[in-house]
C-alpha cells in the first residue's frame, strides 16, 4: 500500500509539474498554447524511463489516439502477462521491422520488454525507421511488476 502511495505522488508531482507547460507560454518556442507545438519534436528522440515514470506517462496519455504501448517479448511471454493496453511485436519475429514500419510514425510510444535489452534494440530500429518520439522503459516489465504496478493477463 506504501508503494502504491508513492506512486500516485509520483504522477501528481509529474501532473503538477507539467500542468503549467501546457497552460501558458513555453520556453521552447514563445508561442501560446494552440499557436504551434509546445514542444518541437527532435526526430528519433529515445528516452529511457523507469517503470514509475512509465506508470505516469501511461496515465497522463491514456485513451490519447497519438500513445501507443508496445511489448516486444514473444506472444507467449506477452499472454502471461502485459501492460494495460499494450500490443505485442515480437522483436524475434522475422517480419518485426516490417510489422513496426507499418505503425504510425507521427504517435508516440512507449517499448518494454522483459529486462529492457530487446526494448532498446527495438527502440533503435524505430529510430532508424524515424518514428519521432519513443520512450524505452527500464528494467522491463520485471521491474514493472517488482513496483507493485498493474499487469494484464
Amino acid at each position: 500500500m506504501k508503494n502504491r502511495k508513492s506512486i500516485y505522488l509520483a504522477v501528481l508531482l509529474l501532473v503538477t509539474v507539467l500542468l503549467p507547460a501546457f497552460t501558458s507560454c513555453t520556453y521552447i518556442t514563445g508561442e501560446a498554447p494552440g499557436a504551434g507545438p509546445i514542444v518541437r519534436i527532435i526526430p528519433g528522440f529515445v528516452k529511457k524511463v523507469s517503470p514509475v515514470q512509465a506508470y505516469a506517462i501511461i496515465a497522463l496519455n491514456a485513451g490519447h489516439f497519438y500513445f501507443t504501448i508496445i511489448d516486444v517479448r514473444t506472444p507467449a511471454e506477452y499472454a502471461a502477462g502485459h501492460l494495460p493496453g499494450a500490443i505485442n511485436r515480437d522483436l524475434s519475429s522475422p517480419t518485426f521491422k516490417d510489422d513496426i514500419d507499418k505503425l504510425e510514425k507521427n504517435k508516440t510510444y512507449l517499448v518494454y520488454c522483459a529486462s529492457g535489452a530487446r526494448s532498446t534494440a527495438a527502440a533503435q530500429i524505430m529510430q532508424g525507421l524515424g518514428f519521432p518520439q519513443i520512450y524505452n522503459m527500464d528494467g522491463g516489465i520485471t521491474a514493472w511488476i517488482a513496483q507493485g504496478l498493474p499487469v494484464v493477463k
